[in-house]
């Protein structure tokens, strides 16, 4: 039992922090998590139709990605669950 409430403390801690750092720096963190968004799905077949290797910031992906709604991307999910 000591042992989960080691990592249970850790975890919270952990998450605190983040939400800590998030207070303080909300435009930092705003960015950092874009860069690391865009960074991951350069290699996705979304990410090549949209040239994410050249988005550098969020206006370049709001002039570039249209907004979708599900029922637009459903076919990629499917396809994707199928492998």
């Amino acid at each position: 039992m000591a042992i989960i409430n080691s990592v249970l403390t850790w975890l919270i801690k952990k998450r605190m922090h983040q939400i800590d750092l998030f207070l303080k720096f909300p435009i930092e963190v705003h960015h950092d998590w874009f860069e690391k968004l865009i960074t991951t799905g350069v290699t996705t077949e979304w990410g090549k139709k949209y040239d994410y290797s050249s988005i550098k910031s969020p206006e370049t992906f709001r002039q570039r990605v249209p907004v979708s709604k599900y029922e637009d991307i459903q076919p990629l999910i499917e396809r994707m669950r199928r492998g």
